[in-house]
């Protein structure tokens, strides 16, 4: 059986980051790529998605900052 496949939005929506996050720790090399390519588009794969998972969970500063807003509220 194949792998179900997700594109970065999926993927961001999956493990709660940005996709914007997602997209720079992945070309930071932060994060592992996606494995398949489709009409020049990143697909991960589960397997890709655990990977990912097991690295967040393990490295809690890549995980974006909250932001504070500037009035204090």
């Amino acid at each position: 059986m194949e792998d179900e496949l997700f594109g970065t939005g999926d993927v961001a929506r999956l493990t709660g980051m940005p996709r914007s996050c997602l997209l720079y720790r992945i070309r930071n090399r932060d994060l592992p790529n996606a494995t398949h390519e489709v009409a020049r588009r990143r697909v991960f794969t589960r397997t890709d998605l655990a990977q990912i998972h097991a690295i967040l969970e393990t490295n809690p500063e890549l995980w974006p900052r909250q932001r504070t807003s500037r009035n204090g509220k």
